[in-house]
């Protein structure tokens, strides 16, 4: 028997990413899958003043005194996703007008903290265990050459990825067009495209484990809020409208292959699993700014058992 843990959507979180590795450890994973997106979304600045500092995030307004404050704020924003940095309050304006400069900035802190984790893997994570790691559409491109040239970390998209003597998996970390026109986005025509290359890589179906970052559309694991056209949630007798964000290609695909496992994030408010047709399709959810780790494990059958998978919530 082969154990995998899967999770996705981590955003730089490192309360979670550190939980995923002490989940995997404790109930003993052969295969650690992180699923995109791996990077954050926002930096904040921790303003040094001279005589002190202060920082604007988690809708607080802090004055901190001394260098012990500052790094126990750092550490817990950094627990939550954000990227930190110390500033001056002219650094701090120059960035905010030079838009180029800021996406730099972000792009170093970013690959920063991918590579940061790499190093803790390799710390604590035993060789015989592998840790497979995806980007998603909300990540920059330059974070697939950090894991690919890690050594120690699979880079899976392109690939075929040996998981045991007997499983294989495929990887996919596109999504169709969404409202925020993220990095890795395509049309369904060209996600189609993409999914049947990966599909050609094998015959065994049977054996097949999809690593899709988007999930598949119409089903429980692709409900999101409606948005109007401020992105703004739309609301009806005051409770949030859900609608379906998935994609066409990815439901299409599995259904003609039928594979044995799909792995999907992208939507974080849909935590589940469903079959469609024979294939199980997971999705952990994401609630990585409370840093809670949401998870998979599961079991992949030897001849004659069956697909075993339980959810984890820490």
């Amino acid at each position: 028997m082969t154990r995998l843990f899967f999770v996705a959507d981590v955003h730089a979180a490192d309360a979670v990413f550190k939980k995923t590795l002490n989940a995997a450890m404790k109930y003993k994973a052969d295969v650690i899958i992180i699923g995109g997106d791996l990077t954050g979304k926002a930096i904040v600045p921790i303003v040094n003043q001279g005589n002190g500092w202060y920082v604007k995030a988690l809708g607080q307004e802090l004055h901190l005194n001394t260098r012990q404050e500052v790094e126990a704020v750092a550490k817990e924003l950094s627990s939550r996703g954000y990227y930190v940095k110390e500033m001056t309050k002219s650094e701090v304006d120059e960035f905010m007008n030079d838009k180029k400069k800021m996406d730099e900035l972000f792009k170093t802190l970013a690959l920063q903290k991918i590579e940061e984790w790499i190093e803790i893997i390799r710390e604590r994570v035993p060789e015989n265990v592998k840790v497979v790691m995806l980007p998603g559409n909300d990540d920059v491109f330059e974070v697939d050459r950090v894991i690919e040239e890690s050594g120690r970390v699979i880079f899976p998209e392109g690939k075929l990825v040996e998981l045991d003597d007997r499983y294989r998996m495929i990887s996919c970390s596109w999504s169709t067009p969404s409202p925020w026109n993220t990095h890795r986005e395509c049309s369904e025509e060209e996600m189609r495209a993409m999914l049947e290359r990966e599909f050609r890589r094998t015959d065994d179906y049977d054996h097949l484990v999809c690593n899709f970052h988007e999930p598949p559309y119409d089903t429980v694991l692709d409900r999101a809020p409606k948005l109007d056209e401020n992105l703004k949630p739309v609301t009806k007798w005051g409770m949030v409208v859900m609608t379906h964000v998935g994609g066409r290609a990815v439901r299409e695909l599995i259904l003609r292959y039928q594979p044995l496992l799909s792995l999907h994030g992208h939507i974080h408010e849909s935590p589940g699993h469903m079959k469609l047709g024979r294939t199980l399709c997971l999705n952990p959810g994401s609630e990585y700014q409370q840093g809670i780790l949401r998870g998979y494990f599961i079991d992949l059958p030897r001849e004659g058992e069956k697909l075993d998978f339980w959810r984890i919530d820490a």
